[in-house]
């Protein structure tokens, strides 16, 4: 057997990783596993899709404003969501080994981090927000943009903690309690939201502010539902009747911490890159701006898929990790990546078949169409980078390796991908198009990296068995 100090990886058969029908069981649980989720994803996308065709029937510059807060938002707040997605891997390998004090542990430290997170990112969104100007978006977009921001500081904190609960629940393998949740939430607040924005049935008309008016009611009635759903269902019971200590519950909470912040540090990292991109846009006008919102926003409704089957690979993960088994987690890895490429085929083919047609389910303006369409084609060729990436990413957290992917996602994002973005954008003279070929460029090189790090940490713990 080769020495630890050597980097040296076993060649592997074929039907060594899949005998007989190994492949195929896999597939079917990773789909039991990450269907539900998928689901979720789909109705949170959902409701940002019917939010911005709402918006659009109000003209571009609503489209641009939403296009130039949301950012700035979700940069923020996916930090805090990516820290504790590391809940559901880490949930999943107590419960395989069978610990019920470790999961409600888990469950305790994860919800005060969340609090704690909440806390600093408020008042980081708080600093943003009055120094918005410096952004560099047009005065028009900016004096859109900025009271809807102030709006959705406060969804902050309920949506944390039930993105929290719903990894809680994913790490057990009851996936269809978060897809439940999401549907009913669709409903909710798509019905909230055109109440709001249009002013139905006497509710005051509230246009873009409407919109995050509806998502806050939306996340908090969705916190409240769940608290009292883990309470009284007799599955989560068991846990809770588990007694532990306070200071069990500290000590965890530094364990879990060193792991979940190193994941909210490579959201800070790579997020802000898309964000700067936005903000180059966004100086370019409010009509390639409003292009690049809807290009975005259908580009992320395929990455919501991809997430969900990146979570399910990852709980597949977790649950080898929890007894040590590398054959199984390679495995896991192979097959959710597969999965995921397999499916950004369709969008592939969508989005440079019938682009135009696409676009104009958001907006008829003949300013933005060009430019949203010539994004989208762009788009469809990344998804299979996206695809890798995303599965990638999920694969080492449920191995626990969190700090070098935040390495590598500095490299790719801020080294290579920012620096060529500027250059295509000003020097170059590509405008928007220029950025998104800068997005491609550091995607790409992030999947490849993270690809090769999984193989390379799972095939080591293959020879160490």
């Amino acid at each position: 057997m080769p020495s630890n100090s050597t980097i040296s990886l076993p060649r592997l058969k074929p039907a060594g990783l899949f005998p007989k029908n190994t492949f195929i069981v896999e597939l079917k649980e990773i789909l039991m596993l990450g269907l539900p989720i998928a689901i979720a994803q789909i109705g949170g996308m959902l409701s940002g899709i019917i939010s911005t065709s709402f918006l659009g029937d109000l003209g571009a510059l609503p489209v641009a404003a939403i296009g130039a807060a949301s950012p700035v938002f979700w940069i923020v707040a996916l930090i805090g969501i990516g820290a504790l997605s590391m809940t559901s891997p880490l949930v999943a390998a107590a419960q395989e080994r069978g610990d019920k004090g470790e999961v409600k542990r888990l469950l305790y430290a994860s919800t005060i981090l969340t609090v704690l997170l909440a806390i600093v990112q408020v008042v980081i969104l708080f600093f943003i927000g009055k120094n918005f100007h410096l952004l560099g978006y047009t005065p028009e977009v900016a004096a859109a943009a900025l009271p809807f921001l102030w709006l959705m500081i406060p969804v902050l904190l309920p949506l944390l903690l039930f993105s929290n609960f719903i990894f809680f629940t994913d790490g057990l393998s009851k996936t269809r309690i978060g897809m439940v949740f999401s549907l009913v939430a669709l409903a909710l607040n798509v019905l909230l939201c055109w109440l709001f924005i249009f002013g139905k049935f006497g509710f005051p008309k509230l246009g873009l502010s409407g919109v995050a008016l509806s998502m806050l009611l939306t996340e908090i009635l969705q916190v409240i539902a769940m608290w009292w759903y883990l309470r009284r269902d007799p599955f989560f019971q068991s846990f809770f009747a588990f007694q532990i200590s306070r200071a069990e519950v500290l000590t965890k909470l530094r364990e879990y911490a060193s792991l979940a912040l190193p994941v909210g540090l490579q959201a800070l990292i790579e997020y802000p890159a898309y964000t700067l991109g936005a903000i180059w846009i966004g100086n370019l006008g409010k009509y390639p701006l409003a292009g690049h919102q809807i290009a975005i926003t259908l580009a992320s409704s395929t990455f919501v898929i991809l997430m969900a089957i990146g979570a399910a690979a990852s709980i597949r993960v977790g649950q080898a990790m929890g007894t040590r088994n590398g054959l199984q987690i390679q495995r896991s890895g192979v097959v959710g990546m597969a999965l995921a490429v397999g499916f950004v085929m369709i969008p592939l083919l969508l989005f440079n078949v019938m682009p135009e047609p696409i676009v104009r389910l958001f907006i008829d303006d003949e300013n933005v169409l060009p430019i949203a369409t010539s994004l989208l084609m762009i788009a469809g060729f990344f998804q299979i980078s996206d695809a890798v990436q995303s599965v990638g990413i999920s694969l080492l957290r449920g191995l626990e390796d969190t700090f070098m992917p935040s390495v590598i996602s500095f490299v790719c994002y801020w080294l290579i991908g920012v620096p060529l973005g500027y250059w295509f954008t000003f020097h170059l003279g590509w405008g928007t198009i220029g950025v998104w070929y800068s997005f491609l460029i550091g995607l790409s090189t992030q999947a490849v990296c993270f690809s090769v790090r999984f193989w390379q940490l799972s095939s080591k713990m293959r020879l160490n068995e």
